[in-house]
């Protein structure tokens, strides 16, 4: 899932149920075209999976029950600016 806002920040969301490794490494790809990105699970991830994607700038949306929150924010920072532009280019083309 991709949000792009008003002020043109772009940000990436991977959602999954388990296998923490695997969407951390996409969400860690995410990084060099998006502002921003979070990995959004059901449980919290075990410290060495939290350290890694503190360091890879991830953030970490923990999901459960009816209820979301953000342990681990991701730094706004800007995209490398050839890929962030084709992918501003295929969002606008898209409708987002």
């Amino acid at each position: 899932m991709v949000t792009h806002t008003r002020g043109g920040s772009i940000t990436s969301y991977e959602f999954k149920l388990g296998a923490f490794g695997r969407v951390l490494e996409q969400a860690i790809y995410n990084r060099l075209s998006f502002d921003r990105s979070y990995v959004v699970v059901a449980s919290m991830p075990r410290l060495q999976n939290f350290q890694l994607s503190e360091r890879y700038s991830v953030g970490i949306i923990l999901v459960d029950q009816l209820q979301a929150r953000c342990v681990l924010r991701s730094p706004a920072r800007h995209a490398e600016p050839a890929l962030r532009a084709r992918l501003n280019a295929r969002l606008l083309a898209a409708g987002g």
